[in-house]
């Protein structure tokens, strides 16, 4: 079957999800049929069976319901999530499933326990008014080099560590502080609920792998991940303070492969590692000490233990914070010491001292 273009009907009605948010308002024409999808690919999809994903993260930040019969955007490319499902780019048009809320859709290659994916069908790809197809990479911004800046990185152990609580805490204490607070998640996947949770805590901007043009960080080398990193640190150019929220953990060979690049370690003053128990906490600081990186502290899911905090101690050279603590300005100022990043009160507002 030949390319060509096919009007949409009620194209104003086509749900735009998170994963789409950078698309402008009516830059969708037409759809494309008889042509094959490439990973990062703009696609109109039609809902055919509800599964596990029952709603979409619309890029508007409200989450919408979905139904048998409902259009809707979606971006077609590999996707690796344990936790959700795994997929691959799907070779032609027609049925696929939905792989995330986020918006993401594939042909599925490995998922968790529990209900099925949401089944899709790929009508076509969506095309702007000079019939280009539209990719990810295309709706990726323009952004300068980054900016000086307070940068700690939040590094789990492994998944369940509950990083995203430690990074969601220390937004809010540092943005308490008086800090302008970005937070960018250079691995992993888009996830929606995750960032709005950043910007509810007190981020003025919070970015991840979609800003650089990408659907996730499975399968890219160290120089592609470090290049997401430096995108997404130059898109928050402006903020204060910059949250790394290095998704996947320590577990990971990229990620252990990231943190441990001499780039990577230029980019940041300060990790807090996030851990379930005292044996992963322990590992994982002797790991951020081979990165030649300051451990600044750990916390994350080892504090719902005492016992499991005090048995990290025993182990460790920095303290071992509940969640709770890191949203504390005064206990910020404690925390930063080893890299002179203290926030220091002037005329109301806070002042970045870098150390030389």
């Amino acid at each position: 079957m030949s390319r060509s273009l096919v009007v949409i009907a009620a194209i104003r009605k086509l749900a735009v999800p998170d994963i789409c948010r950078h698309l402008l308002p009516g830059a969708v024409h037409a759809m494309a049929i008889g042509v094959c999808p490439s990973d990062g690919d703009i696609a109109v999809a039609e809902v055919l069976e509800i599964g596990r994903h029952s709603h979409i993260d619309l890029a508007s930040g409200r989450r919408a319901e979905l139904e048998a019969g409902d259009r809707l955007l979606v971006v077609v490319g590999r996707l690796f999530a344990p936790l959700e499902f795994s997929c691959e780019c799907p070779a032609a048009l027609g049925d696929c499933a939905l792989v995330s809320s986020a918006g993401a859709a594939g042909v599925v290659t490995g998922g968790a326990n529990g209900l099925p994916p949401t089944r899709l069908r790929l009508l076509g790809l969506a095309v702007d008014a000079d019939g280009a197809v539209l990719n990810l990479d295309r709706l990726t911004p323009a952004t300068a080099a980054p900016a000086e800046a307070l940068r700690i990185a939040v590094v789990s152990c492994a998944r369940g560590s509950h990083a995203t609580k430690v990074t969601a805490a220390l937004t809010r204490g540092l943005s308490r502080a008086g800090f302008r607070v970005g937070v960018a998640k250079p691995t992993g996947t888009a996830d929606a609920a995750e960032r709005w949770r950043f910007l509810d805590a007190g981020a003025c901007a919070a970015v991840d792998v979609v800003d650089a043009g990408r659907l996730c960080s499975a399968g890219l080398d160290t120089g592609d991940l470090m290049a997401v990193t430096s995108t997404l640190l130059g898109a928050l150019n402006g903020n204060q303070a910059v949250l790394l929220r290095v998704a996947g953990g320590l577990a990971r060979r990229d990620i252990r492969a990231l943190i441990a690049t001499p780039a990577f370690a230029g980019q940041v003053h300060g990790v807090v590692l996030a851990a379930a128990d005292a044996l992963s906490a322990i590992e994982g600081a002797r790991r951020i000490a081979e990165a030649g990186l300051t451990l600044l502290a750990v916390s994350g899911a080892i504090c719902r233990s005492p016992l499991a905090m005090a048995e990290a101690r025993n182990g460790l050279d920095c303290p071992v914070l509940d969640p709770q603590a890191l949203a504390l300005p005064n206990r910020l100022s404690a925390l930063l010491a080893p890299v002179a990043m203290v926030p220091a009160a002037v005329g109301g507002e806070r002042l970045l001292s870098i150390a030389a």
